[in-house]
């Protein structure tokens, strides 16, 4: 896959933001069938918008050489305040946040050397430790995970 690839994934993702309507946080969708949390479209926003940073910043450790990746305790909670902040903040301001978010995935992207794709790293999650590559990680984790949460907002449109 490679960085070319992420990122040409990453501007086809932004741009699919923009195109989506803004109508406003609306009523809250069906259970997640794994963690049965009920989001409307402010709390994707929310998360979006907190999610694209922390995993910027984490995989930025990875490339200069950190091992693990994960959120850990607190890590949790900035999920969770990014998640209810997407009930307070307009989402005009949520979308500002993302794309800023976007920029800086894209930019780290963009310098990543080829070998640092390769790097394995262990992936540390709720539900227990996941051995990947950093590229993997990008590919599911991190674009691939914005992508699913335009086809939420999609649906909760």
């Amino acid at each position: 896959m490679g960085t070319v690839e992420l990122r040409e994934r990453l501007a086809a993702a932004r741009e699919r933001l923009r195109r989506i309507p803004a109508t406003g946080p609306g009523e809250y969708g069906a259970p997640d069938p794994d963690t049965g949390e009920r989001w409307n479209r402010g709390n994707v926003l929310g998360h979006v918008a907190e999610m694209l940073p922390f995993w910027t910043g984490q995989v930025q450790a990875a490339a200069a050489g950190a091992e693990v990746l994960g959120r850990g305790e607190a890590g949790y909670a900035e999920r969770k305040d990014g998640i209810a902040k997407g009930t307070v903040v307009p989402e005009m301001e949520l979308r500002a946040e993302i794309d800023v978010a976007a920029a800086a995935l894209d930019a780290v992207l963009a310098g990543l050397a080829p070998e640092a794709l390769g790097r394995r790293v262990t992936y540390r999650r709720a539900s227990g430790d996941k051995e990947l590559t950093l590229e993997a990680f990008l590919d599911h984790n991190l674009v691939g995970h914005f992508e699913q949460h335009l086809e939420q907002l999609d649906e909760l449109s």
